[in-house]
């Protein structure tokens, strides 16, 4: 991709603990992400951030051992790096009841043990945001504030706008 310099990953490539409940449900993929990086070794067309199974384990003790959803562990692995601000946009912490932008966000497995839990995401942001050097967007901030989702309406954009 034209522009592209560094991928980034959320998964260590390793199985990074052990799951009896995994184990006896036949779900060890969702412990086991060694498979990412064999099925997709030729999908990497940049460098490619994988983080070590320790630093990933920091997040899901974090989360109240659970694993964190792609978009803030990006946030947590930025908040690592010398930077003067970071700006969030298009997080809702799936209050919208949405995911990859059209696609119904559902709790699949409400069994799992370790699955995204999102409200601890957003409790944990609410607690840190201030002095961390993030700003958000006005539907994230509306959120941090107590406010329910409300669906922005969209832009449009004129014809030739681009051009």
């Amino acid at each position: 991709m034209d522009g592209v310099d560094l991928c980034m990953c959320k998964c260590p490539d390793s199985k990074f603990i052990e799951s009896e409940w995994h184990r006896k449900n036949n779900k060890e993929l969702g412990v086991d992400y060694r498979y990412i990086y064999k099925n997709r070794k030729d999908f990497w067309f940049c460098d490619t951030y994988i983080p070590e199974t320790e630093d990933y384990l920091k997040y899901f003790e974090l989360l109240d051992k659970h694993i964190p959803t792609t978009g803030f562990a990006c946030v947590l692995d930025f908040l690592g790096f010398p930077f003067k601000s970071l700006h969030i946009t298009g997080f809702d912490f799936f209050t919208s009841k949405l995911h990859n932008v059209d696609e119904e966000w559902g709790d699949n497995n409400k069994r799992d043990p370790i699955k995204h839990r999102p409200d601890i995401e957003l409790a944990w942001l609410k607690k840190n945001i201030e002095g961390k050097r993030l700003t958000v967007d006005k539907v994230l901030r509306r959120i941090l504030d107590g406010e329910k989702f409300i669906k922005p309406k969209p832009t449009v954009v004129e014809p030739g706008y681009f051009n």
